[in-house]
């Protein structure tokens, strides 16, 4: 999944996760290194007992001005020159 949402740009950087467990848990955003991403969500189930797709996902690049959001209705990317 994490391919599909690359696809438009690489994530690089200081990235910053909402995930079904920012709300339902209280745990709120996660401040994510771009190269430890990959382990991060291969870790979610077992840190949260959530999977890390487990509904609507929003990953922010403030820095570079990405946001990539997986939803229920698609997936989407947006970007501010």
């Amino acid at each position: 999944m994490l391919e599909i949402l690359r696809e438009e740009h690489y994530f690089c950087g200081e990235l910053h996760i909402i995930t079904e467990v920012s709300y339902h848990k209280l745990e709120g955003p996660f401040k994510v290194n771009s190269f430890t991403i990959n382990n991060f969500v291969a870790s979610h189930l077992k840190i949260f007992n959530e999977c890390f797709f487990n509904g609507d996902v929003i990953i922010i690049n403030f820095f570079e001005k990405w946001i990539w959001l997986f939803h229920h209705e698609g997936v989407y990317k947006f970007h501010q020159s």
